[in-house]
């Protein structure tokens, strides 16, 4: 069954989304090979919410342990401008 996680990051300002794509851009990259669909679902000045589709829980941990390295940097980062984050895995019947 396909995977669903949800990344909700929230408590920041001057667009979240924005600086978190830009780390991705210029200093982690990510190995989106097992990703099947993502999708921003919101994106405001103080938050934003991503839906990581993956084919199953295999492909979620492949994902995860390819980039292992750019998810701490990212994490880190994260946490240096003050965004919280928070996860959420769902199983869902089709990737939309």
């Amino acid at each position: 069954m396909p995977i669903k996680l949800s990344l909700v990051t929230s408590d920041g300002s001057d667009y979240p989304y924005t600086k978190i794509h830009g780390w991705v851009e210029t200093e982690d990259t990510i190995n989106e090979s097992s990703l099947s669909k993502s999708v921003v679902e919101a994106n405001t000045e103080t938050s934003c919410t991503v839906a990581k589709y993956f084919a199953d829980e295999s492909a979620l941990e492949t994902y995860r342990t390819v980039n292992a390295d750019a998810i701490t940097s990212i994490n880190t980062k994260r946490a240096a401008n003050s965004l919280s984050i928070s996860r959420t895995e769902e199983t869902v019947d089709s990737i939309p």
